[in-house]
């Protein structure tokens, strides 16, 4: 089989994306030794650094890294450069690559409707909110299917700037009004959910199709106005499924990738939220934070064994042995997810590693991955009290323990943060991430 495989998607916020769910469905009906998981960082810089060091296989960008992330890469696919833009990367002995993905999915969703709709190929006129890679990629499309295309955006310089590069047409918001009434098709690529538009520059005659695929009020005012509408899961799918193929040279199952749009659904375990990672990631100092930030319990399942057992970790496995001690893990956190309470959960090191454990994490859990390269958590840790690390060279063991258990943080999570540096954005940026998706 496969060397096991490592995929995500990052950008700022990141935790609302679907995209693990189409990837992990594939990797699951197939049996593939891979997992797709989440990548929050706070610059495509840090995304990057994480990307190598993680050695992952594959990455999707998301706002706001579709731009800055290009010049961190050493090739860049033609289309993704005349874009402006890219959403996925790939990497082949070291060398990382990007493309762009997005106009692919925004052609192949419009091409579907308009024949689900019996509308004919013809040279629509088509506005674009947003300028940024989104936007950009969507215009791009809209063009290659010999679209009358203008660019619109609060920024008018930004749009004027897309436009010369792209070829078409620019405007700033104050022209929707005008533009829109003999407009055929809009796309609304703005980051936030803001709709620029009044319903009453709408009508049925209109296509309408939004990048955010969270709640849209554009699109809820578009349903009311009888325009003609495109699922903005659609773009999502049909990108993703253009970046499968970037990643793995082929074509995923379609029905198992959309299939898994409905799974992973973060929000609703999200009231248990277990923290996983290597020892010294910084577990329980986050865990005990986010506690008092969110004013929920914080248990440690090693101090849990340690209470009931009556001994220390070291004691454990000194006299009982490794298994005894992983045994004790399983029941731990199968009382802990019996209990019916919001809790922060730090998890030990080596308990995901067992396929039960992980499961009832996933089916009961936000659950987020700290990582920290071996070299940080090895100087953060008391070595006496790791038996695992308590040897004549930790940071060898260390580094090839995280070799052996990344996979497992990776099945099991919903997200990863970087606690290479210790300070208060860590709680921070899991405050923001939870507080998005509720």
């Amino acid at each position: 089989m496969s060397e096991f495989q490592l995929f995500a998607v990052t950008g700022n916020p990141v935790l609302h994306s679907k995209s693990p769910g189409m990837f992990n469905n594939v990797f699951e009906s197939t049996n593939y030794p891979a997992a797709y998981t989440r990548l929050a960082a706070n610059t495509a810089e840090e995304a990057i650094k994480i990307f190598r060091s993680l050695e992952f296989k594959g990455l999707n960008i998301t706002a706001p890294f579709k731009e800055e992330i290009m010049p961190l890469l050493d090739e860049i696919d033609p289309i993704a450069e005349l874009i402006g833009g890219v959403n996925t990367i790939t990497t082949n002995n070291g060398t990382i690559k990007g493309y762009n993905t997005d106009y692919f999915g925004v052609l192949t969703s419009i091409n579907n409707h308009l024949d689900k709709i019996g509308k004919k190929e013809g040279n629509y006129n088509c506005v674009v909110i947003g300028a940024s890679g989104a936007g950009k990629a969507a215009a791009y499309a809209l063009m290659s299917k010999g679209a009358n295309v203008t660019i619109v955006n609060r920024t008018i310089e930004k749009a004027e700037k897309a436009a010369i590069k792209l070829n078409c047409h620019f405007a700033g918001l104050e022209k929707l009004p005008i533009l829109l009434p003999t407009t055929d098709i809009i796309i609304l690529a703005i980051t936030q959910n803001v709709n620029p538009i009044n319903s009453s520059w709408l009508s049925e005659k209109h296509i309408v199709f939004d990048a955010n695929y969270k709640s849209s009020e554009f699109i809820a005012m578009a349903k009311t106005k009888g325009c003609s509408i495109i699922d903005a899961s659609d773009w999502l799918l049909h990108q993703g499924i253009e970046a499968y193929r970037h990643f793995f040279n082929q074509y995923p199952d379609n029905t198992a990738m959309r299939n898994g749009l409905s799974t992973y659904d973060v929000q609703k375990r999200s009231d248990k939220i277990a923290l996983v990672g290597f020892m010294g990631s910084g577990k329980t100092t986050v865990g005990k934070k986010m506690a008092k930030i969110m004013d929920i319990p914080f248990v440690d399942t090693d101090d849990l064994i340690v209470e009931r057992e009556k001994k220390s970790i070291p004691e454990i496995f000194e006299q009982q042995g490794e298994t005894y001690f992983r045994k004790c893990e399983k029941e731990i956190i199968q009382t802990i997810i019996d209990t019916p309470s919001r809790q922060i959960i730090s998890c030990g090191g080596g308990l995901a590693i067992n396929n039960e454990n992980r499961s009832l994490l996933k089916q009961h859990c936000l659950v987020i991955w700290l990582y920290a390269t071996p070299e940080a958590t090895v100087k953060r840790i008391n070595l006496e009290s790791r038996p695992l690390l308590n040897v004549e060279n930790p940071l060898e063991k260390a580094k090839a323990l995280l070799s052996q258990r990344k996979q497992f943080y990776a099945q099991a999570s919903d997200i990863i943060i970087n606690t290479e540096k210790f300070d208060a954005s860590i709680t921070k940026k899991i405050y923001d991430e939870i507080n998005r998706i509720r």
